[in-house]
């Protein structure tokens, strides 16, 4: 599957110099690897999916924390895990 979408930054996740709070209003530590410690926006390249919905469901589709992705923009490609949900509509978050 994939989606085409813009790519606004989500900078959540494990404090640092570039992704806190007085960097970013809206910043939140609730990203978490499934060893407890939480993502780095910083370090880690992850994308955020788009919460259950009526049109796709993540869990349906076999896509959930951790899952393998690639970001393609025009003929570069970034690999990257998903690292959040966010909200059904825009689609088109990554760290």
């Amino acid at each position: 599957m994939f989606w085409k979408a813009d790519l606004d930054i989500d900078c959540d996740g494990g404090p640092g110099p570039l992704c806190n709070r007085q960097t970013d209003p809206l910043f939140s530590e609730t990203n978490q690897q499934s060893d407890g410690r939480y993502l780095s926006a910083e370090t880690l390249p992850y994308v955020v999916v788009p919460s259950a919905g009526d049109i796709w469901d993540p869990r349906e589709s076999g896509v959930r924390g951790g899952s393998f992705v690639a970001v393609i923009y025009r003929d570069r490609v970034q690999y990257a895990v998903v690292g959040d949900a966010g909200p059904r509509d825009p689609i088109g978050e990554a760290s």
